[in-house]
């Protein structure tokens, strides 16, 4: 599997806009930080976004023709209210197949699964974690 045809959105603390192997591969972004912007100050979701669907000449994603939708929900921690709205956005708007949520939190199993199956119940999602 490649990933072509496959949109995967990436919940996370957002990504580098320049890096040379996610420049054609990131169709959909947004904001859902009070930060101004994608920015990813950490470096995770970069990393993150590399991993999933990187384009680079010498090191390819696990899914290489796979398309990314960013959702920047934290710069190193995230509120529920931003994990939920991009996880709705991911399935309601961008259509992902698949939703790569951010690193957890203490939370019991299945707590944002659960508000955003009932929000996608039409189509089911797949989940990387």
């Amino acid at each position: 599997m490649t990933g072509k045809g496959v949109t995967v959105a990436v919940l996370e603390s957002g990504y580098d806009v320049d890096h040379p192997d996610l420049k054609e591969v990131v169709s959909h972004e947004r904001n859902f930080t009070d930060s101004p912007d994608m920015r990813d100050v950490n470096g995770h979701g970069t990393h993150v976004a590399s991993i999933i669907a990187g384009a680079g000449e010498k090191y390819r994603g696990v899914v290489p023709d796979a398309k990314l939708a960013i959702a920047k929900v934290g710069d190193g921690w995230s509120t529920d209210s931003a994990v939920l709205a991009g996880m709705e956005w991911a399935a309601v708007d961008v259509k992902a197949k698949v939703i790569n949520p951010p690193p957890s939190r203490r939370a019991e199993p299945g707590r944002w699964r659960r508000p955003v199956a009932r929000t996608a119940a039409a189509k089911p999602l797949r989940w990387l974690r």
